[in-house]
């Protein structure tokens, strides 16, 4: 359905030539909503191939770049296709060094449906840390799913009492990502605890939504709080949602 040629790009051997951009496969490997929008409107059987090709011949002009997984992985879901050919791609293609690029975007996608919950998926993923070259990156993301969510879970408990664990995560996690969680689960489970010490510095955090949290959560009484708020939802450059829980928290003050 594809041909590869030869790229002089040294971390990726070689190019998809994609299909024509006014195919169905073509819109697929740029990612487009159109695509998307056919692919739902078609009967799955017809759809399964392309998703197939896709995800097992990355279509990304730049792989480290793009984020196109999720949208494979919407698709995957959307159309109940069946997973057990990207277990099977990765058997048969997976290799050392530069041959991870060719099964990258397939632990993406996977990576992507076991954050939905995808049971098969995380199958997969646990199966490939036994016999796969590049088991300690999926180690990793196992680890990190894991964490995220037993964050998610504490939720659900709100008021139960300060947990040390959930504060060591905000402290030290290596991804911003789970830091937002960590620091919801500390404002739902101590409140008192999150807004009397980590509050007011997540009016900085480097993600989006920690600083939301900061904006939500922060006491006003805090010296420099009102002055970040205000800072934070005057600023042109800063993301329209973090803008707005600003401009929220300081109309209700």
């Amino acid at each position: 359905m594809s041909r590869r040629e030869e790229a002089d790009m040294s971390d990726e051997p070689s190019r998809l030539i994609l299909a024509e951009p006014d195919t169905v496969l073509g819109m697929l490997q740029r990612g487009r909503g159109a695509g998307y929008l056919h692919a739902v409107e078609m009967a799955p059987q017809r759809v399964w191939p392309l998703l197939i090709e896709c995800i097992t011949n990355d279509p990304r002009l730049d792989k480290q770049v793009q984020d196109i997984a999720d949208y494979y992985s919407e698709l995957v879901i959307e159309t109940e296709m069946d997973i057990t050919p990207l277990a099977d791609h990765l058997k048969r293609n997976d290799g050392p060094g530069d041959q991870y690029w060719n099964v990258k975007l397939v632990l993406e996608t996977l990576y992507c449906l076991s954050e939905d919950h995808h049971d098969k998926a995380l199958e997969i993923l646990r199966d490939y840390v036994s016999y796969g070259f590049h088991w300690e990156t999926v180690i990793r993301y196992l680890w990190d799913f894991r964490l995220a969510s037993a964050l998610e879970a504490f939720w659900r408990l709100d008021g139960i009492g300060h947990i040390p664990e959930i504060e060591s995560a905000f402290i030290a996690v290596p991804h911003s990502y789970h830091r937002w969680r960590a620091a919801w689960a500390m404002d739902t489970t101590a409140p008192d605890v999150f807004q009397a010490n980590y509050a007011y510095e997540c009016l900085w955090d480097c993600h989006e939504d920690t600083r939301i949290c900061g904006c939500e959560t922060v006491s006003l009484s805090q010296p420099g709080a009102l002055a970040r708020l205000k800072e934070i939802a005057e600023d042109p450059g800063e993301n329209k949602r973090v803008r707005d829980s600003a401009v929220q928290t300081l109309d209700e003050f």
